[in-house]
């Protein structure tokens, strides 16, 4: 079996492959054994039902006369860390209703799958109590303006109903456990998509309570995420 390789260069002649007869895609193995074996299991159950043949790579001129098309790998890929502004987040008081909203984050254009949080807080001085944590929720919106109750979209304070006897709109994402005395806690990687049923929205952001028994300090604070989406290679 012959393949023609679109807008990449062409494998070594001689490479092992495992070819689609009826879709026209072949997929170039591993040179290790074991992962060569997985990869071709995992072709030949995308490919369930289909005529399926093995063989090695020919040469160019051999591959453009059958004009057969590559079977592309699909691996995640990652935005550059995006910082949120997190200025009412500094000096944070402990609270079951006073918290922190960032801004909306709008992704109908970049269109991410998911978004990989990381937090880190940094608590003043004193004995963990409350909750002895502080919490992560998500929000979102399918349209510009129009974001889960009670956020506004933009960065600064959020008011909730006491999150320790009543039920949220937002979406729990994430908790950052409080249990030494001026600790910083790096918390995370938290998904956002998992929130939505594992969509992000269309529009999104964070909220966060801190229910530690000690407020924040007025600075150290941080929020940053990186957008997750599939390529092609």
């Amino acid at each position: 079996m012959w393949t023609f390789l679109r807008r990449r260069a062409v494998p070594s002649p001689g490479a092992a492959i495992v070819s689609c007869l009826t879709c026209a895609v072949s997929h170039r193995l591993p040179p290790d054994p074991e992962q060569a074996a997985a990869s071709e299991r995992g072709f030949r159950e995308r490919h369930f039902g289909h005529q399926l043949t093995t063989g090695r790579l020919a040469s160019p001129a051999l591959q453009a006369a059958y004009g057969l098309g590559w079977n592309a790998d699909i691996k995640v890929a990652l935005q550059s860390v995006q910082s949120m502004t997190v200025t009412n987040l500094h000096s944070l008081a402990s609270s079951t209703t006073a918290g922190w909203q960032s801004a909306v984050v709008d992704n109908t254009s970049n269109l991410f799958l998911d978004a990989m949080v990381m937090v880190v807080l940094d608590f003043t001085s004193g004995a963990p109590g409350s909750s002895r944590a502080a919490f992560l929720w998500a929000y979102g919106g399918i349209e510009s303006g129009v974001y889960t109750n009670p956020v506004s979209g933009s960065e600064g304070s959020l008011t909730l109903v006491d999150v320790t006897a009543n039920p949220q709109c937002l979406k729990l994402v994430g908790t950052i456990p409080y249990t030494t005395s001026d600790e910083i806690a790096e918390a995370g990687p938290f998904s956002v998509a998992a929130g939505f049923g594992g969509i992000l929205p269309p529009f999104w952001g964070l909220a966060l309570i801190n229910h530690s028994g000690v407020a924040l300090h007025s600075s150290g604070n941080t929020v940053k995420y990186r957008g997750i989406y599939a390529t092609a290679i």
